[in-house]
C-alpha cells in the first residue's frame, strides 16, 4: 500500500483542474504613470476594550480548541487575567491523586485549587465555576466544606458530575437538590466491577435523584453467553430503580463479568445482588413505564449479553416512548426483534451503532428499521461486509445528512477476511456530499481502486483498516514459524509506519486541495483538510498445532492546530498510539 494509491484512488483523488492548476493571468503594464500605493498599518485591537459578548466568543472557542493558550492569554496582564479568569475556573475537578506522584505539576495544581476552596479567603473562585465534576474525592467534610463555598448568591452550578463509585454523603446530595433545583446531575459509574467493599452496590439515593440527567454505568452479571440463561445480576435492582423515581434522559449501560457474593459465600465482598436467579435484561410487564430517553446505550463488554426476544423486545418498545429518542447504541450486537418493533417509531433518530452477526440470520427488519429513519447523521456498522449488498440501499437513502458513517471490519480469525465491494466504496465518494469521517477497511493490495475520478470527499477525519497479509511488508517482517507450527507475530516497524501513514496523510491532504470546489469549502470550515488519520492495524498469528488467533495495534495522526503548520513538514502531525500488538474483545 502506497501514497500513490490514495491520490490517485477513486476514494480520494487527485483533481487536475484545481486552483494550482490555472493557468496564470498575464500582467502587462500600462504607459500611463500608475499612482504609488501607500501601505496602510492595520489598528490595533485592544481586546480589553471589547465587549462583553466578544469576550465569550474568543475565550469559549479558546476554551474548547487550545486550553494553554487560555491559561497563556491569563498571564499578559491583570486586565487579561481579571477577564479569562470566569473561564478557567468554569469546571473544576475534585479528585485523589497518586500520592507517589509528588511532582505532578496537575497534582500540585489542583491540590493549591482544594486548598483554596477549603479556606475561608478562597479570591473568589467559587463564583466562577459551573461545572464542578467529583472523581474518587475521599474526603465527605472536605467535598461539604467546598459546597458551602457555592452557596453565595453570585455562585450558580449548572451541572455536577460524579464520576465516582463511593457513596455521595447525604447532606451532600441534599445541598446539590437545595442549593441548585435547576442543575443538572451526571453520574458516571465504571469502577465497581474494580473496587472492594460496600462501594460495590449500586447508590439507590444517588440515582433516584429528581436532577439525573445522564446515567453511565456498568451493570455486573455472573452469567456468560448470550443472556438466554437465568443467573445472578444487577439487572432487577436497576429495573426496581426505573419503575420508582430514576428517570434520565440520557441512559448508557455497559454490561461486565463482575464477582457477586455467593448466597453460600456471605464473607465474600461483592455488590448486594438478589437472591433470585433471572434472564440478565430489565424486568419489565404490561404496567412498565421507563423514562423518555434522548438517548439508550446497552453494551456487552464481557460477562452475559442482553438477551432481545421478540417478547421482551416487544414489550420494552411499548413501555417508553421512543419519539424523542436522538442516539441508539447497542455496540456490535444486533437486536432483529427490538429493530422489528421500533420500525417508524424513531422520527428524530440521529445517530444508530449495531453489529451484523457472523452467522447467517434474517436482517430484513433491519434494513426497514433504517430505511424508515428520516435523516441520520452517524450510522457506524461492524461486520458490514457480512451483509453490505442487502443493506446498502437503506444506507444510501441517508446519503445527503450522514457526516459519520464507519464501516468496521469482520473479525474472523478462521475464515478469509471480508471486504465490502468496490461499487460500495465509489457510491461513498459519488453520493455522500456531507460526509465528514469515514471508516473503511481496505486490502492491503487494492490495486484496483485506482482511477481518475474527480469526485472528492469533504472528509476531516478517516478510519483506515488495514488487515496485513502474512508476507513480509514494510509495515512488519515476516512470519517465522517454529517446529510446532507456532508463529509469534512480528512487531510493527514504528519509523517505517509513521513514515509511511504520514505520507499518505499528505497524499489525501493535497488531493484535497487541488480540487477548486473542495478549497472554497475548506475556507468555510476552517481552511484545513484532512485533520486527523485513524489506522487500525491487524493480523492473524498462529499459536500451537497453527490454530489461528487475531491481534490488532493502532495508530493516530493529528494535524497540528497552528497557523504555520504546513511549514513544518512532518512535524505538523502529531503521532499517538503504542503500535503494540494485543489480543481484541470480541
Amino acid at each position: 500500500m502506497s501514497p500513490k494509491f490514495f491520490s490517485q484512488s477513486s476514494l480520494l483523488s487527485g483533481v487536475r483542474d484545481g486552483f494550482n492548476n490555472q493557468p496564470k493571468q498575464a500582467h502587462t503594464v500600462s504607459p500611463v504613470a500608475l499612482p504609488q500605493t501607500v501601505q496602510t498599518k492595520a489598528p490595533s485591537i485592544d481586546i480589553v476594550k471589547l465587549g462583553d459578548d466578544l469576550h465569550h466568543l474568543i475565550l469559549t472557542e479558546l476554551l474548547e480548541s487550545c486550553p494553554s493558550s487560555l491559561l497563556a492569554l491569563a498571564l499578559v496582564s491583570r486586565a487579561l487575567n481579571a477577564i479569562t479568569t470566569p473561564y478557567i475556573y468554569r469546571t473544576v475537578t475534585l479528585k485523589r491523586h497518586n500520592p507517589f506522584d509528588r511532582k505532578s505539576r496537575a497534582r500540585l495544581g489542583s491540590i493549591n485549587l482544594l486548598e483554596r476552596l477549603k479556606s475561608e479567603n478562597e479570591n473568589g473562585v467559587a463564583k466562577h465555576v459551573r461545572h464542578l465534576r467529583v472523581e474518587e474525592f475521599s474526603s465527605a467534610d472536605d467535598l461539604e466544606k467546598i459546597l458551602g463555598r457555592f452557596t453565595k448568591p453570585c455562585c450558580k452550578l449548572t451541572i455536577g458530575r460524579w464520576n465516582t463509585s463511593t457513596t455521595v454523603p447525604p447532606d451532600v446530595l441534599s445541598m446539590l437538590e437545595t442549593k441548585w433545583p435547576d442543575a443538572k446531575l451526571v453520574v458516571r459509574d465504571h469502577l465497581r466491577h474494580n473496587e472492594k467493599g460496600q462501594t460495590w452496590d449500586l447508590d439507590e439515593n444517588l440515582l433516584r435523584s429528581p436532577q439525573l440527567d445522564i446515567l453511565d454505568i456498568d451493570i455486573l452479571t455472573e452469567g456468560y453467553g448470550y443472556g438466554d440463561k437465568p443467573c445472578l445480576s444487577e439487572w432487577p435492582q436497576l429495573s426496581s430503580l426505573l419503575r420508582t423515581g430514576c428517570r434520565p434522559r440520557t441512559l448508557r449501560i455497559k454490561i461486565r463479568a463482575g464477582y457477586p457474593v455467593k448466597i453460600w459465600r456471605p464473607r465474600r465482598r461483592g455488590p448486594a445482588l438478589y437472591r433470585d436467579q433471572d434472564l440478565p435484561r430489565l424486568s419489565l410487564d404490561q404496567d412498565t413505564t421507563l423514562p423518555p430517553l434522548k438517548e439508550l446505550s446497552i453494551i456487552k463488554v464481557s460477562g452475559a449479553g442482553y438477551y432481545f426476544d421478540p417478547a421482551h423486545s416487544a414489550m420494552l418498545a411499548q413501555s417508553m416512548d421512543w419519539s424523542n429518542l436522538k442516539k441508539l447504541d447497542f455496540g456490535r450486537d444486533c437486536p432483529v426483534s427490538l429493530f422489528t418493533q421500533l420500525i417508524g417509531r424513531l422520527p428524530n433518530l440521529i445517530s444508530l451503532r449495531f453489529g451484523f452477526p457472523n452467522t447467517e440470520i434474517n436482517c430484513d427488519a433491519v434494513y426497514r428499521f433504517i430505511d424508515a429513519l428520516n435523516s441520520l447523521e452517524k450510522l457506524e456498522i461492524y461486520n458490514v461486509a457480512v451483509q453490505s449488498t442487502d443493506i446498502w440501499t437503506a444506507i444510501k437513502k441517508h446519503r445527503d445528512t450522514l457526516k459519520t458513517l464507519i464501516l468496521h471490519p469482520s473479525r474472523l480469525a478462521y475464515q478469509q477476511t471480508k471486504y465490502v465491494e468496490l461499487a460500495r466504496l465509489k457510491d461513498v465518494v459519488k453520493y455522500f456530499k456531507s460526509l465528514e469521517h469515514l471508516g473503511i477497511e481496505v486490502p492491503f493490495e487494492a490495486q484496483e481502486l485506482s482511477g481518475d475520478s474527480k469526485e472528492m470527499l469533504n472528509l476531516r477525519t478517516l478510519d483506515l483498516y488495514i488487515h496485513l497479509p502474512s508476507a513480509a511488508t514494510t509495515f512488519s517482517a515476516d512470519y517465522q514459524p517454529d517446529v510446532y507450527g507456532r508463529v509469534q507475530v512480528p512487531s510493527l516497524e514504528a519509523d517505517s509506519v509513521v513514515t509511511q501513514l504520514i505520507a499518505i496523510a499528505d497524499a489525501i491532504s493535497q488531493a484535497q486541495q487541488e480540487n477548486k470546489n473542495k478549497q472554497k469549502t475548506l475556507r468555510k470550515k476552517g481552511g484545513r483538510p484532512l485533520e486527523r488519520l485513524n489506522v487500525h492495524f491487524a493480523r492473524t498469528g498462529y499459536s500451537d498445532r497453527y490454530q489461528p488467533y487475531r491481534v490488532e495495534a493502532e495508530l493516530q495522526l493529528v494535524r497540528s492546530v497552528r497557523d504555520d503548520a504546513e511549514s513544518l513538514g512532518d512535524k505538523k502531525w502529531n503521532v499517538d498510539g503504542k503500535l503494540a500488538w494485543s489480543n481484541p474483545h470480541w
